[in-house]
């Protein structure tokens, strides 16, 4: 029976966009929290199955300078095992076997730029416009399993946690906690939303992206999602400006329309509740001290400390400052950062900031070259034709922000970076004939 290539390149790439939503899976029991996501072992099969059979793989520039931004975690990270052990300390930190550590985190980080190499590579081959016609079936599914979980809460989907603890009350999709959900939420409501708008263009499927989006939000009650859309609105106006005709203006006074009533009616609670988080719980002081600590550790070593070293010098800046606590003029609970900088295993040790994290491995000069490669991106992205991308490319920097304030890295993060990606080679193809 004759395969029909086209049908396969569809189908992985609906595996690409929809798997990225489940983030606890059996495989964190071996590799920890490289394996919550199932596409960490998959990208590198599938990237190898697809290199056997072609010999060679597509060339991206703004891709390949996120490779150069792995090959420099392997070497710092490896370079800063052997100073850290020439010191005098010891190849194991936090029941953690160092070079094994940065292996781990190495192979991590590689899955990411090998990720948006197979969209690329499918895309070329099948359209960019799958990715958001398969993005709003995963919004459909999100919201789905997000009702399922408010009938089921607080044991839902126990059966497909694997590393999660339970009862668990708040909704948190089929990752470990809550906070995870607003970075699944926002990338595919608003990837959805741009192709309801540019491609699909269905009063239906616009009206069916609202509704899934108020549902999520409304569900989670996530304050940095509320934040994020608050941002959108400004970003937007902000990238809009550059082509003034009526319908920008219309969605102008839209956008400020929505400001307005976000302000009131939404803002008072967001302040209430970060008021109430600040004196009962941990989460303000854990995000906020474990963020500066990650910015500063990549500032005194601006070229990293590497992808297994940065557990001893993390929990070593975690005591070291504690004292900046009892100055302030509130009283913080500090319980998690203590429980942070003595517990004995890596588990949830890391910094509370997906960029202020790999801050630590690359180094402050490394932060400031990925985000130069977004930049540059974005500029690109302005100088082409594409049809309403002031709404990606608004959606992209308030990612940067959520990724900044309170995400992690992951790969709902790169399926939008990757959909800019695909959506400026197919308005450049002169380009990409030169790369290849």
């Amino acid at each position: 029976m004759k395969i029909n290539s086209y049908s396969v390149y569809k189908f992985l790439l609906f595996l690409l966009v929809l798997l990225p939503i489940y983030q606890d899976s059996p495989l964190s029991l071996y590799f920890g929290a490289a394996g919550y996501t199932l596409l960490m072992p998959l990208v590198y099969i599938f990237i190898l199955i697809y290199v056997l059979f072609n010999g060679k793989i597509p060339k991206n520039r703004f891709l390949y300078e996120l490779v150069k931004l792995g090959i420099w975690i392997v070497i710092i990270s490896y370079a800063a095992i052997i100073i850290w052990v020439m010191m005098g300390n010891s190849l194991t930190v936090v029941s953690e076997f160092l070079p094994y550590k940065a292996l781990k985190v190495c192979l991590q980080y590689f899955a990411y730029p090998a990720y948006i190499m197979l969209i690329i590579i499918i895309c070329r081959k099948i359209g960019a416009k799958f990715i958001g016609k398969y993005s709003f079936v995963a919004l459909i599914v999100i919201t789905l399993i997000c009702l399922c979980e408010l009938r089921d809460s607080p044991y839902a989907f126990q059966n497909l946690h694997f590393a999660a603890e339970f009862p668990y009350w708040r909704v948190r999709l089929l990752s470990l906690e809550s906070s995870w959900t607003a970075m699944t939420i926002y990338v595919y409501t608003f990837i959805s939303l741009y192709w309801t708008i540019v491609v699909d263009r269905k009063m239906i499927n616009k009206v069916i992206v609202i509704v899934c989006a108020v549902i999520l939000l409304s569900a989670t009650g996530s304050r940095a999602l509320m934040l994020t859309v608050a941002i959108t609105a400004v970003l937007y106006l902000f990238f809009g400006m550059k082509k003034l005709s009526r319908k920008v203006i219309m969605y102008f006074f839209v956008a400020i329309a929505a400001i307005i009533l976000f302000t009131q009616l939404i803002l008072p609670q967001i302040i209430d509740g970060f008021t109430r988080d600040i004196e009962d719980y941990t989460s303000i002081a854990t995000r906020v001290y474990t963020s500066l600590i990650g910015l500063g550790i990549g500032i005194c070593f601006p070229c990293g400390v590497g992808g297994a070293v940065y557990l001893g010098v993390l929990q070593q800046a975690l005591s070291k400052y504690l004292y900046v606590f009892s100055k302030l003029p509130i009283e913080l609970n500090i319980s998690e950062i203590v429980s942070l900088a003595t517990r004995t295993t890596d588990q949830a040790l890391t910094v509370k900031s997906g960029l202020f994290h790999m801050n630590m491995y690359w180094g402050i000069l490394g932060t400031i070259y990925l985000l130069r490669n977004f930049v540059r991106l974005s500029k690109s992205l302005r100088n082409t034709c594409i049809p309403k991308i002031e709404v990606l490319l608004a959606a992209f920097w308030c990612t940067v922000v959520l990724i900044t304030a309170s995400s992690n890295f992951s790969f709902e993060f790169w399926l939008l970076y990757a959909f800019m990606l695909c959506l400026y080679e197919t308005h450049n193809k002169e380009e990409i004939a030169d790369e290849e």
